[in-house]
């Protein structure tokens, strides 16, 4: 028997992007090949992107919790924390998410 997550998806509800483009139908299987074909015909996102690392005071606050237990023995060197910020550098999220991530702080 397969586990939960090795099983496909079937999706309750419509999905949609954040500018309103529908991705899946509700009832459509998201399987994996499902995926790969919307990937396949992806087109640039018509919402601006940027830097989650960049965004505000995102990357202070990850360097503190870096700082704190547990992460300060997970994460405990300058190489992997380097590596990891290399990484989220390069991660771009929509600006309504960053807006929304923004608003939860608060």
């Amino acid at each position: 028997m397969k586990a939960d997550y090795e099983r496909p998806l079937k999706a309750d509800y419509d999905i949609f992007t954040l500018d309103n483009r529908q991705l899946f139908s509700a009832g459509t299987i998201v399987s994996d090949e499902a995926v790969e074909e919307l990937i396949s015909k992806h087109e640039k996102p018509s919402v601006k992107s940027f830097s989650f690392l960049k965004h505000g005071s995102i990357q202070d606050t990850i360097l503190l919790s870096f700082s704190r237990l547990p992460y300060n023995i997970i994460f405990n060197g300058e190489k992997i924390t380097t590596s990891i910020l290399d990484i989220m550098e390069k991660v771009n999220v929509p600006y309504p998410v960053l807006e929304i991530m923004k608003s939860v702080k608060k």
